[in-house]
């Protein structure tokens, strides 16, 4: 595991390697707060989660021009 990233963390990047592989297609942050909401993690801890995957470069916005804000991978994490 990555020792800059935590459990949470991880388990997002995790879903949105999943999601880009399955549906070819940039993830929308309510399906990550969804999927982590059904794994009884809390919308603020998720959003908090997100927001240090951006600052980590992990993560970036994507530039779909919709209202809803979609996220695309920028480095991979370790199984």
């Amino acid at each position: 595991m990555n020792a800059e990233i935590n459990d949470l963390q991880k388990n997002i990047m995790l879903f949105v390697t999943d999601w880009v592989k399955q549906k070819k297609t940039t993830v929308p942050k309510q399906e990550i707060i969804k999927r982590m909401t059904n794994d009884g993690v809390k919308f603020f801890t998720t959003d908090n989660a997100i927001n240090a995957l951006l600052k980590k470069g992990y993560i970036r916005k994507s530039a779909v021009p919709v209202k809803n804000t979609s996220y695309v991978m920028l480095r991979g994490v370790n199984y």
